[in-house]
């Protein structure tokens, strides 16, 4: 698993692109160990990805598959995953959650934060 220091993630290099890039008109996202996307919606699809126009783009798991680590040493705590599209150029980070418990959305933007902070 690739290991970088907060301010220099790099998030394109080919070890953390673990998954094809797809123009697939629909696909899911499930939150796994690390989470991935898939074609098969299952009952485990927490997000649907709609892509009518059949643009490129590619889903990279972060949690799990990036390690990223504060200028301290400790492990940064990360959301699930990133989608790019359009030459690298849009990014949409990616954060899922199960919304039956407690706080969920406070722990979404705290998993959030290391990507726009860069703490």
């Amino acid at each position: 698993m690739p290991e970088y220091k907060i301010n220099d993630v790099d998030f394109f290099a080919e070890a953390n692109l673990t998954e094809p890039a797809r123009t697939d008109a629909e696909a899911y996202l499930i939150d796994g160990q690390p989470a991935y996307s898939t074609l098969e919606k299952g009952n485990r699809a927490e997000v649907t990805v709609k892509n009518p126009l059949g643009i490129q783009y590619q889903f990279v798991p972060i949690d799990n598959n990036i390690v990223i680590r504060r200028n301290n040493g400790e492990m940064e705590s990360t959301c699930d995953g990133m989608i790019h599209y359009g030459e690298k150029r849009n990014v949409f980070f990616v954060e899922l959650k199960d919304r039956s418990g407690k706080d969920w959305i406070s722990k979404a933007v705290g998993h959030m934060g290391f990507a726009f902070a860069g703490q």
